[in-house]
């Protein structure tokens, strides 16, 4: 379900000092439950898993070959050489913050979102194109006895072309892409959770 952004503001995570300009678009909580055992690092590969699937197959595919087809024909999509320090990226960002070099990163990969850190409670991966520069915050948080994983949207809207961009797609992943996105996490946590309980 969408939450508000104080409930991603009051934990002190490490995004917050390193995104200062960047707005807060959306802040979701997944229908999850994550016991003692169970790491960010373990739903991240789930969530990896639903996100392929998505993307592939149904009408959030169709969406997603839609937008693509259009950022194609306008250039917003460009293939660019994965560095491992893009300048002005949120990689480097964080690398400086954090005296790293970018032996000590991870690497770039070929996903969509490139990896920025991925600490014990907290995950994050930033996405730029010729509209928006983007990024996506997993955090592991209590909830009642167990733990519950938040997710956030930071945008950088590039221009009108930006943030009429984002305006327009705003519908479609409030009512359609994040609905659909939790409901499938859900269900495929619900089993993944299950069958680790059966052989702890």
């Amino acid at each position: 379900m969408k939450i508000t952004n104080q409930d991603h503001l009051k934990h002190n995570w490490q995004v917050h000092k390193l995104l200062p300009d960047f707005e807060i678009e959306d802040v979701w909580k997944f229908p999850v439950k994550l016991e003692e055992h169970h790491t960010l690092e373990e739903f991240r590969e789930e969530f990896k898993q639903v996100m392929d699937g998505l993307t592939q197959n149904g009408f959030v595919a169709l969406l997603f070959k839609v937008r693509f087809f259009i950022g194609g024909i306008l250039g917003w999509d460009k293939e660019e050489e994965r560095v491992h320090f893009k300048p002005n990226s949120i990689r480097e960002r964080y690398a400086k913050a954090a005296g790293l070099s970018f032996e000590q990163m991870p690497a770039p990969g070929k996903e969509e979102f490139s990896p920025v850190y991925a600490l014990e409670k907290e995950a994050l991966m930033e996405i730029e194109n010729a509209t928006v520069h983007a990024a996506m915050h997993l955090a592991k948080v209590p909830d009642g006895g167990s733990s519950t994983i938040q997710m956030t949207v930071y945008v950088k809207p590039k221009g009108l072309l930006g943030a009429g961009y984002m305006a327009v797609i705003k519908p479609f992943r409030l009512f359609i892409v994040y609905p659909m996105m939790l409901k499938l996490m859900g269900k495929r946590w619900a089993k993944y959770a299950q069958n680790t309980v059966e052989f702890q």
